[in-house]
């Protein structure tokens, strides 16, 4: 596992150094984006809006957002939806290392 061996990664592209630093750093760049991924007790509001955040998906009672990690964290976005909202659970989903390095590969043979 890529994220448990190494301390750098290289990212290499048809012989050309593409992306090179360590993971974290990697990550922060490519990835700079966090879902998280709120239960909650009632089918949430048609008006529910999180300023810090912007809502890629609803089904029934669940509610993904995905916000930057450099501008606002978990618990701002936890406190603004529960003002109105009655939370159930709260679980995060976080980019790969894998779909970054495809991301890197799809965006580097255009």
């Amino acid at each position: 596992d890529i994220e448990q061996l190494c301390h750098r990664i290289i990212i290499i592209n048809k012989g050309i150094i593409v992306e090179d630093g360590s993971l974290s750093e990697l990550m922060d760049r490519l990835a700079p984006e966090k879902t998280i991924v709120v239960d909650l007790f009632d089918e949430p509001s048609k008006d529910l809006s999180v300023p810090c955040a912007r809502i890629v998906r609803r089904e029934g009672n669940r509610v993904w957002l995905q916000y930057c990690k450099k501008d606002t964290g978990a618990g701002e976005i936890i406190s603004h939806i529960s003002q109105t909202e009655h939370i159930r659970d709260i679980s995060f989903e976080e980019t790969g290392i894998d779909d970054v390095i495809r991301r890197v590969y799809a965006d580097s043979s255009r």
